[in-house]
């Protein structure tokens, strides 16, 4: 089941003050020179599909300079079915997230109903930087294809944060000696779900993304990932309980699936110490096109992918295979951003793709379609 993000309309939204563009269901490139809101455009499609922004952290940074709210409206198509996602977020105040005029009560509802993927040059921090950032790779993943799981994250990190502003309490207020095995058996169910799904995530992604990362590496090495979490240590009540002087002293929950991490490996050592920048790059591209074929075997649905500056240093080989992997071997709406439409067309003639080009000049677009 294809999803197609058809036509969107932007006011007051980072870069735009208004804009509209139409697009096409297969291959979208958007080019223009740096900081005119390529990234801007994909970022709304995200927003409407998702219900937040991949790129910032709070609404608030999505508003344009001196303006007080943003709009934005993007009409989806799910095979012949089309309905209107309407998101909007006055300054200060609370988001609110439209399908077909009917508001959600929560904006959780919406997560799933248009699988996304999105890989953008920062996500090499996936890579780099702490457990936070695959923690949230995991949960991006499975909030999408297990509303069930979503529900557990958010009681989960509610009743974590209950524990932590206990634990972080000076002594003397913390009179109450059971306490902290009363939340820790409020905890306990929804600790042990994402455990469960998480652990099944990282094995039911491993093939995939081993056999792609194999085609884009052109069979040079082989790699995995684990999932690396308490949960090896017992069940949550019992780590939880074994730590419960610890957390007092250090005034933090210390054992628990906030804690989660996920390894990468390549050729059976850690990415992070010995790859290359091609290799971690390579890496990255097949994690997310794992992604993508996990969410399509899971939701039924084809996600749209969304490319953002991700062919930068890349040469016209690795460019060409990625392409073609992407869209002859791939169905489904994909977006490119570039600041040039010159290298790709040509790479783009080479494998007779066809696209839609969306210019970006002075916070105005312009669209011609190329047919090769």
């Amino acid at each position: 089941m294809s999803n197609v993000a058809k036509h969107i309309k932007l006011v007051q939204f980072r870069n735009f003050s208004k804009l509209e563009a139409a697009f096409d269901a297969r291959l979208n490139i958007i080019t223009g020179l740096n900081g005119v809101g390529k990234s801007s455009l994909i970022d709304a499609v995200y927003c409407t599909a998702f219900g937040r922004s991949y790129f910032a952290s709070s609404d608030r940074y999505l508003v344009k300079d001196t303006c007080d709210f943003y709009r934005i409206e993007t009409q989806f198509a799910i095979n012949n079915d089309l309905f209107q996602v309407n998101l909007s977020y006055p300054l200060g105040k609370k988001k609110s997230l439209e399908i077909n005029a009917k508001k959600y009560k929560k904006l959780s509802d919406h997560v799933g109903k248009i699988p996304v993927v999105c890989i953008a040059p920062g996500d090499v921090k996936l890579i780099h930087d702490g457990s936070e950032l695959r923690r949230k790779f995991l949960n991006l993943t499975l909030s999408q294809t297990d509303p069930t799981y979503l529900n557990h994250l958010s009681s989960y990190n509610r009743l974590l944060k209950q524990r932590n502003a206990w634990l972080k309490q000076d002594d003397i207020k913390k009179t109450d000696p059971h306490y902290l095995s009363i939340i820790d058996q409020q905890m306990a169910p929804h600790a042990q779900y994402l455990y469960q799904e998480r652990a099944k995530l990282c094995k039911d992604l491993s093939p995939i993304f081993n056999d792609l990362y194999l085609s884009i590496s052109n069979q040079k090495e082989t790699c995995h990932l684990s999932y690396e979490s308490h949960s090896s240590q017992g069940n949550y009540l019992e780590m939880s309980k074994a730590v419960h002087s610890r957390d007092k002293l250090i005034g933090r929950s210390s054992r628990g699936p906030h804690k989660d991490d996920i390894g990468f490996f390549i050729n059976g050592l850690p990415l992070k110490q010995i790859g290359s920048q091609g290799q971690i790059k390579s890496f990255l591209f097949a994690i997310k096109l794992a992604q993508f074929e996990y969410l399509s075997a899971l939701t039924k649905k084809i996600p749209i992918l969304l490319l953002d500056d991700i062919f930068d240093k890349l040469d016209d080989e690795r460019v060409a295979l990625i392409l073609s992997m992407i869209y002859t071997e791939k169905e489904g709406q994909i977006f490119i951003t570039d600041t040039s439409i010159e290298r790709l067309n040509t790479i783009l003639k080479e494998l007779k793709i066809a696209c839609r080009h969306l210019y970006i000049s002075d916070g105005k677009i312009s669209v011609s379609d190329i047919n090769n």
